[in-house]
């Protein structure tokens, strides 16, 4: 009777774990499956804005990412300890049920994988059960912490990556150490007995109580032996962990292709979206959706992030800050940096194809590392850069301000610099050829000298602060132009048109004129000396047409027109001026102001010229502004003859720079 009530015991004792068991194991998948879908959901768009949200799915309830992210592995891992300990408890039930029951074919035990598994060892399906085991009850936990650890490394964050590595350690502790359990609970009485007996036959002497001791461990290891899988894991998370920091501490081209980067390709990052009562406004003015965002929508802050090999190709990225920020061998084609500010950033090797740059900051950025192209930096501020002899094709400069900007011997030839601003530039042997830069305003410290600006558009410009010695402007159009200098010597501007312009140049010589319109054209202080001219046009009539077209043009991207307002009315106080001067039809103070026509002056003054710099005598060794190239060559000759054995120096750094090829 005694072994029927016992046999009953261990029967519902067994089946009520099992019935327990059963709903832990379903609680515990439920849920795992719940935290994989979020990671999975987790986007990279996400992942690079460290203040959004995971919406936890069903729920809706939205949690911030990067505590989330923080949280997620130690419920994880209590999880994980929880189903494994109940397992353990369960397992012994299994055992001492099985001793009583002989129950081969396991028609009596309870329907649950772990019971199959542990109590039917030889069944047809045990090794697949074992499998389904494995897979679910090992190894789920400690995949779903190494994807955690490797999709989150592509914030390219040292601590979080470090983090996510000790969590899968703890994991890996945790199945170390309770796995062997489940498939043999007996263990724990034979260590006892085992510990009994060796410290029943031990002496005072400490050799026997360490042998009976490393006997121990010895046994637990081999019991372990299937646990040791676990180290798998932990292989994957330190290899992880490793690239992330040789890539911290490199350049990262080593090991880039080793770890995930971040791909928000024509996604749109943007913090905050302007109001419907904001849009609604812009639109009842006539303006558009995207107008209103560039004005009010509320850019991400991405400032001091490492960002390296990150693919933004596409994004809307609207008043983004990406101030000091590692750019470095990430993808901007396409993608649209309105009024971003890239202040200090990191850009070698960055992609910057066709990138849409209004408004943006670009300021102590070394621009000639990145690969660029087509950038349409309209209304942009740009400080403090070194673009010397770069070539820059299908740019975009309109209403551009540059500050400090480095442009030695730069090319940039027919692109647009309408309303652009320039201060302090350093611009010597700059190619501007047919470049449109109507209405430019050069205030103050900017040097020019040895530029070539043949077929330029000039028109409404301020030329009055900068250095325009030795600058061929042949066939340049300067209607309108306020030119006010100290000195201006040097240049060539056979065929410009002088329509309506103000000059104001004490030291005006060895310039070359011949061919210049000169209807309404007003020229103030002293007599010129020593410039060549014939066949001036004193009677065609000039226009400003083109000037007020292009403004108007431009002025039709509505957000562009706060901007450029003040510009826009300076050049339009600049066309009033000029058509006023071209109402005049005295000429005879122009001709004096030029002075009398002497080809022999003409040649000493442009050697003297040549001597002051190397970027005049560049310049001047460029122009030909004779009828003739046989004419244009001997000139040349003669110049450079004067420059060897008058100004060897100037001489010596032509034949070094190697801009000007020079016998």
């Amino acid at each position: 009777m005694s072994e029927l009530k016992n046999h009953i015991a261990h029967f519902w004792a067994f089946n009520n774990s099992s019935v327990e068991n059963a709903k832990s194991t379903l609680y515990y998948l439920v849920f795992m499956f719940y935290l994989l879908l979020i990671v999975v959901s987790t986007s990279d768009a996400m992942i690079l804005i460290p203040s959004s949200t995971v919406k936890l799915p069903v729920l809706g309830v939205p949690l911030p990412l990067w505590e989330f992210y923080l949280i997620v592995p130690l419920l994880v891992i209590m999880l994980h300890f929880n189903l494994l300990y109940n397992l353990i408890q369960h397992s012994k039930k299994v055992h001492c049920y099985q001793q009583i029951e002989n129950d081969p074919d396991g028609l009596t035990v309870f329907p649950l994988v772990v019971n199959f598994v542990l109590a039917n060892k030889k069944t047809p399906n045990g090794l697949f059960l074992k499998f389904v085991m494995w897979t679910l009850v090992f190894a789920f936990p400690p995949v779903l912490l190494c994807f955690i650890q490797w999709q989150f490394s592509a914030y390219h964050s040292a601590s979080m990556t470090t983090w996510h590595f000790f969590s899968i350690i703890l994991d890996a502790l945790v199945l170390m150490f309770t796995w062997h359990k489940i498939f043999t609970p007996t263990l724990r009485n034979e260590e006892s007995n085992e510990e009994n007996e060796s410290s029943e036959e031990q002496t005072d002497k400490g050799a026997k109580v360490t042998k009976a001791r490393l006997g121990q461990l010895r046994m637990i290891f081999k019991a372990m032996k299937v646990s040791w899988w676990s180290v798998a894991f932990v292989g994957f998370a330190f290899f992880n962990l490793v690239i992330l920091l040789i890539f911290k501490n490199t350049d990262g081209h080593s090991v880039k292709r080793l770890m995930p980067h971040l791909n928000v390709s024509n996604q749109v990052l943007i913090k905050a979206e302007p109001s419907d009562q904001i849009i609604q406004r812009f639109i009842a003015l006539g303006k558009s959706k995207e107008e209103a965002y560039c004005e009010y929508a509320r850019g991400i802050d991405l400032s001091k992030r490492d960002l390296r090999f990150c693919n933004f190709s596409g994004a809307y990225l609207v008043n983004v800050n990406l101030t000091k920020a590692d750019l470095r061998g990430a993808d901007f084609s396409s993608a649209d940096l309105h009024g971003g500010n890239l202040t200090e950033a990191k850009i070698e090797e960055a992609n910057f194809h066709y990138p849409k740059m209004h408004y943006v900051t670009l300021a102590k950025v070394n621009w000639r590392k990145a690969t660029h192209k087509g950038a349409d930096l309209r209304n942009a501020i740009l400080k403090e850069l070194d673009w010397s002899k770069l070539k820059l094709e299908n740019y975009n400069f309109e209403g551009a301000t540059f500050e400090k900007v480095n442009l030695e011997n730069a090319d940039l030839q027919r692109l647009p610099f309408t309303g652009a601003i320039f201060k302090d530039c350093f611009l010597k042997g700059v190619k501007l050829n047919k470049a449109e830069l109507y209405g430019v305003t050069f205030s103050e410290n900017n040097s020019m000298d040895g530029a070539n600006l043949t077929e330029v558009q000039l028109q409404g410009s301020n030329l009055n602060g900068v250095s325009l010695n030795g600058v061929d402007l042949s066939k340049a159009t300067l209607e309108g132009v306020v030119w006010q200098q100290d000195t201006v010597q040097g240049v060539n501007l056979r065929n410009a048109n002088l329509q309506g312009a103000l000059l104001e140049i004490p030291s005006f010589t060895g310039n070359f004129l011949a061919g210049i319109s000169i209807k309404g054209l007003e020229a103030r202080a002293t007599e010129g000396q020593g410039n060549y001219y014939y066949g001036i046009d004193s009677i065609s009539t000039g226009s400003l047409r083109k000037l007020e077209q292009k403004f108007q043009k431009y002025n039709t991207n509505g957000h562009l027109d706060i901007h450029i307002k003040s510009i826009k009315e300076i050049v339009e106080e600049r066309v009033i001026a000029a058509k006023k001067r071209m109402d005049k039809t005295d000429t005879t103070t122009v001709r004096e102001y030029f002075g009398t026509s002497n080809g022999d002056a003409f040649i000493k003054a442009r050697q003297q010229a040549a001597c002051q710099n190397v970027y005049v005598a560049e310049g001047i060794l460029s122009q030909n502004p004779f009828n003739t190239q046989k004419e244009n060559e001997q000139k040349r000759q003669e110049l450079v003859d004067y420059l060897r054995n008058n100004c060897p120096l100037i001489y010596e750094k032509i034949v070094k720079r190697g801009v000007v090829k020079v016998n």
